[in-house]
């Protein structure tokens, strides 16, 4: 029954009046109140002892990025296999210091980056050539690759170029018109009816007969699919004159294989 619902009841006599207590109002005694109090008190303590735990515990999350604003930049992180990657506190990933192919760098074949996290050289998937030190550099990229075993391959078209060090000489043919230090990257994906060949390439340097040597070589297996790849990257290959450049197919043993596509790039990086 609430207070104030009903009014006491007064009695008059001749000679005074009389209040008398409301028989139908519940009194509230301090033991009623007991369980609210004690109630509360329990339920501040509880909260008290969670904050206690989460502020000694370790705390778990399904991602990094549910706590990286509050922890700021996280390091040695493992990403694409690679490991000492670098979180900021917005979520964003800064590959250690080094030069890495394939699908590690989103956007790029390959790409160098400092220890700032700072890309230097990209070689992007759209043909161009990008990063800090990218505008003094002159480079080639070249595209639609095809080609038959024990023959040299045909580069294709040129998608993208600076500068006048690097060429297209011919169909198969690269020239680098002055000594220097050089990187390449190559692509190829190709088909073959026997899956248990290797097909292997080769980049050949040639200073003119009969002065000619291999930089590079790389075997594709063919897989369950009749596919094959082929990849391969130089940073810091050297001429000393100018000298040509192109790639031999100088394995297997299938007549059906063909190369599908692929892409070389090359990139001059410093003078003599």
């Amino acid at each position: 029954m609430g207070l104030g619902s009903r009014t006491p009841t007064t009695t008059s006599t001749r000679n005074s009046t009389t209040n008398t207590a409301d028989s139908g109002v519940c009194a509230i005694s301090p033991s009623d109140l007991v369980g609210y109090t004690g109630n509360a008190l329990n339920r501040i303590k509880e909260l008290e002892q969670r904050v206690a735990e989460l502020e000694a515990a370790n705390v778990q999350v399904n991602q990094l990025s549910d706590l990286s604003q509050q922890v700021g930049w996280v390091g040695g992180i493992t990403y694409a296999g690679t490991a000492g990657w670098t979180q900021t506190e917005y979520g964003t990933l800064i590959p250690p210091a080094g030069f890495y192919i394939g699908n590690v760098i989103p956007g790029y074949h390959a790409g160098f980056y400092d220890a700032t996290g700072a890309l230097q050289l990209g070689f992007g998937t759209d043909g161009t050539l990008s990063g800090a030190s990218a505008p003094g550099y002159d480079y080639m990229t070249l595209n639609t690759m095809s080609g038959t075993q024990g023959t040299t391959l045909a580069l294709g078209t040129v998608s993208a170029s600076r500068g006048s060090a690097i060429t297209l000489t011919n169909s198969t043919t690269i020239t680098l018109s002055s000594k220097g230090i050089y990187a390449y990257n190559l692509i190829i994906k190709g088909s073959s009816a026997d899956t248990n060949d290797n097909e292997v390439f080769s980049l050949s340097q040639s200073f003119g007969w009969p002065f000619s040597f291999h930089t590079g070589e790389w075997a594709g297996v063919v897989d369950e699919d009749n596919r094959f790849y082929a990849t391969g990257t130089n940073i810091g290959f050297v001429t000393t004159a100018p000298c040509t450049v192109s790639i031999d197919w100088n394995g297997g043993d299938d007549p059906t294989a063909a190369v599908i596509e692929g892409s070389f790039q090359v990139v001059k990086l410093q003078n003599l």
